[in-house]
């Protein structure tokens, strides 16, 4: 693993990291406000935010980085599955989550360990995660109250977020394999062209759910 700052400084996609990374640190911030604030609902996504900041800020100014995505993978998984139990009422539907994150720990350990060797992006992991949690937040989203604003509920937000981005990635690492061995200059632009807004929206959907989680103090803990 190298480290070459200047590189990330240099690339012409430097200014969509930068702002890719704004997005983080304002959900991270808000996040850390909501939870001193008392709402308990957040606390798993600040070690996620902290931890995608981590990793993308290594990804940018490193060589060799694709261990981390190994790494963060199994971790990003357990934490919004977590988010997923602090927010779902149903006890069939906990348990099954539950016993699910250590199925997939274990699932993840395996294929990169011995598919990817910790050396290439972990597409198939990625997949099955984000068909694990397309499921989770689906449900989550047809959980919210009907009387509710929809628009000024943290959880449809969050929902939206994660139900574009991995729906998108899910299309994207299906042809990425098979498009890598046939044009790999061109599979990498058509990667980066994808991955790009849908990491934006994203962070952009945590960040509303947050602002819209402040603006509300029915869940706050007085």
């Amino acid at each position: 693993m190298g480290f070459n700052l200047s590189a990330f400084f240099n690339d012409p996609n430097c200014p969509y990291y930068l702002t890719y990374q704004s997005f983080i640190v304002a959900g991270l911030v808000l996040s850390v406000i909501a939870y001193k604030r008392g709402a308990m609902r957040v606390f798993f996504l600040i070690p996620l935010l902290a931890l995608a900041l981590l990793v993308e800020i290594a990804a940018d100014v490193t060589t060799g980085y694709a261990w981390a995505y190994h790494l963060y993978n199994p971790i990003e998984y357990t934490l919004l599955s977590l988010y997923y139990l602090e927010n779902c009422k149903v006890l069939r539907y906990r348990t099954l989550v539950k016993w699910f994150i250590g199925v997939f720990i274990v699932a993840a350990i395996v294929l990169s360990r011995f598919v990817y060797k910790f050396s290439s992006l972990p597409a198939l992991n990625i997949n099955i995660e984000g068909i694990l949690l397309f499921v989770m937040y689906t449900h989550l989203l047809f959980s919210i109250d009907a009387e509710a604003i929809i628009y000024r509920h943290p959880d449809f937000w969050i929902s939206t977020g994660i139900l574009t981005y991995f729906g998108g990635v899910f299309v994207c690492f299906n042809l990425y394999s098979t498009l890598l061995h046939l044009n790999p200059d061109h599979t990498e632009q058509l990667f980066g062209a994808v991955s790009f807004p849908l990491n934006i929206i994203l962070y952009t959907c945590i960040v509303i759910s947050q602002i819209c989680l402040l603006r509300n103090k029915k869940y706050f803990i007085l």
